[in-house]
This record gives C-alpha cells, structure tokens and sequence, in this order.
C-alpha cells in the first residue's frame, strides 16, 4: 500500500475517530530535523504540563534518536502508533509544514493545527516573487487553510509574516517565539553538556557567524577582497576568540559549503557547527558575544540578548533585486556594524571585543518595535492559546 494511500485513508478515519484533548503531536523541517519553535514547545509541555500527552514525530531515525537521548517521547512517522496518534490527537503542531508531524493534511474540525512558523521575515516571501515555485505556493496555501492560528512577537512582526503568508491578522496571537525562552532561563544539565561538547564555553569570546542562503549560487562566507583566513584565525586565537560558523541547512548541499570545510579544517579557532551538531541555534546566540550575519532573521531573535551584531551584506543589490526584503534593511542594517574588508572585519571584531558598543540604542528601537514581551514566557503563552481554543 502506497503512502498517499495510507495518507487518504488516515484523512477519512480522522474525521470520524474521537479525539483526545490531552494529546499533542510535534514536529519540524517536514520531518526531517529536530529544532525551532516546535521543539521547544514539545519540551516545554514535557516538562512543565505532564498531564498531556506529548511527542515527536520523525521519519529520521536519526532525528529519533536524538529526542530519545534527552528522554523525550518520539514516534516513527510510518509505526502503527504514530499513525493511530495522528487521527486521535486534538492538536498538531509544526513550525515548517503542514505534514511536520502527519502523514496527511487536517482535515477535520475536530483537530487543530497550530502553526508555529520560523520567525519574522526579512525576505520577501514565495507569494511576492516572480516565478515562484509551484510547489512551495501550494505549500504555502496549505498553511493559510489548515493553520488555526500562527503566532508572532508583536503586531509589527505579525504584519510582516502577514505579507510573507497572506493568513489574515485575525489569525496572528501576540505570544512571543518559543525558542526565544531559552535566552532568559538556565540552560538544563543536557544543553550546558552539548554546548561544551562544541567548545562553546564562557571562557571564549563567542562569535557567531550565521549568513541566510542564495536560490542562484552558495554563500560566500568570506566575501573579502583582502581574505586572509590564517591572519583571521591567528587575530582570534590571539584575542581568545573563537569563530562559530553556523551555515543554512540549504547551503550544506552545494559546493560553496564543501570549499568552506577544506579552508578552515586546519584553524584552531574557526569552527563549524552544522544542525547536526546543535540543533537549535538559539542555544549558540545564548553564549554568543557577538552576531555576524547578512539578511538572516535571526537577528531579531538575537536582538533579545542586547548584543552587538556585524553585517556582511556583500551583495545587498544583487538579493534586492532577486529576493527583496519587507522591512526597510537599511533601517535594519542601522542597528550594527558593517564591514566589507578583513580588515574592516577585524577592526569590528576587536573594538566590540573591547567593549565598544555604539549601537546599543538603535538595537534598543529595532528591539522594541519587534518584541512586545522580553522574558522567558512565551511557551506557556502559546500553550494558553492553543487550549484555549
């Protein structure tokens, strides 16, 4: 029996079979990761609501076996169980897909599908760009029709996501991100080991660089005419610093990621840390000194923490032009500083190292625009919400 099959048939059972309102389904990257919004919410009510039933769903057994190693519940997309909790669930949660966690689309009333969503936008959406991919609208279309609701960190952000995925303001809760909780609350004995399993401790000065991803080419991550990565690396390792690069789960497939691996393989203080090694790049910023991005909407998540942030924006009319953005980026560019050389790179990296932070307040009027809570809440939040229903 094929899977589109099971997937109709588990469609027409579910609008028949009861469900029960204390079971929660989770799951991310179309089943594919584990991490973002979802994750910490699975987690959260883990933890904190163990009267519901809670679990994570993955055709990855690499992914399962993960979420098992923290002594979460995971369920095998294709098991019987998996199957059987998917029609019988009261709630579905995702943050990428409308199938993260089910083999097939809601379609019954009696379930919701709550639609945690990634983050506020910077680039322009499949909706607002020429000869997008029919299978990334359809996509797209799914999760207006199929979301209960979505959630952002203010009104601003839900008018942004708005012009991203055309859901309709009425739908947006004013909750904050889930993965954002983890910027005001202690790390768990689990993420402070795997965070020092990485070599990211206190005792560096952290500096995440984390670029966004290309549709036409891979992301040049040193975009320098002067590119001299054993100066860079000895500059770091003579200032105690250490370089987190942290690609796009897209850019690991193309050649441009296998040049990055072969140029910094033997540098002591440049290191490269994949979704495979952390999932959740919050845990990275949490520990960061430092932000270097280009267009990556984790600056909005980052500007929680009050850090200083560097912009490499190489080819900022290039990714207008093919892309564009919703905010004005100048504006966002603002609230950082820029480089385009190594040198100027350098120089950044030791005045800000130096505790020279001269855009403390732009952040602060970027920071407040974008986030109406500033605590460690949104989990339960978001849960509220979706009981509420």
């Amino acid at each position: 029996m094929t899977k589109k099959i099971i997937s109709f048939i588990l469609q027409i059972l579910s609008i028949i079979v009861p469900k029960n309102k204390k079971l929660i389904l989770f799951g991310g990257f179309s089943g594919k990761q584990y991490g973002d919004n979802s994750a910490f919410l699975f987690e959260y009510i883990v933890k904190k609501h163990p009267n519901y039933k809670a679990y994570w769903v993955s055709h990855k057994k690499e992914v399962l076996k993960k979420v098992k190693e923290k002594n979460l519940p995971a369920l095998f997309r294709y098991s019987l169980k998996s199957m059987w909790f998917s029609i019988r669930a009261k709630y579905i949660v995702g943050s990428h897909n409308v199938k993260d966690a089910t083999m097939y689309e809601i379609v019954s009333k009696k379930q919701h599908f709550i639609y945690l969503h990634h983050g506020i936008p910077l680039r322009k959406g499949w909706f607002d760009i020429k000869n997008a991919p029919k299978i990334s609208l359809k996509s797209g279309k799914a999760k207006i029709k199929k979301s209960s609701f979505m959630i952002a960190t203010s009104n601003y952000a839900a008018e942004q996501q708005n012009k991203l995925l055309p859901i309709g303001l009425d739908k947006f809760k004013i909750t904050g991100l889930p993965r954002n909780d983890v910027f005001f609350n202690s790390l768990n004995s689990f993420e402070t080991k795997l965070l020092k399993k990485n070599n990211i401790t206190e005792n560096h000065f952290n500096i995440l660089y984390a670029p966004t991803w290309r549709e036409w080419e891979g992301t040049n991550f040193f975009p320098f005419p002067d590119k001299n990565l054993k100066l860079l690396n000895e500059t770091l390792k003579s200032n105690k610093s250490l370089l987190i690069i942290r690609p796009h789960h897209i850019d690991l497939e193309k050649k441009e990621f296998n040049r990055l691996k072969n140029e910094i393989k033997d540098f002591s203080n440049i290191k490269l840390i994949t979704h495979s090694e952390i999932a959740d790049i919050n845990l990275i910023c949490k520990l960061s000194n430092l932000l270097i991005t280009d267009y990556s909407s984790l600056i909005y998540d980052f500007l929680l923490i009050d850090k200083p942030i560097i912009y490499l924006a190489y080819d900022f009319d290039i990714y207008k032009r093919r892309i564009g953005f919703y905010p004005d980026m100048n504006e966002i560019i603002k609230s950082g500083y820029q480089a385009e050389t190594q040198e100027e790179f350098l120089k950044n990296i030791l005045e800000i190292k130096n505790n020279n932070d001269r855009f403390k307040n732009n952040r602060k009027q970027l920071r407040d625009k974008l986030h109406k809570y500033k605590d460690g809440n949104s989990c339960e939040r978001v849960f509220n919400e979706m009981i509420n229903l």
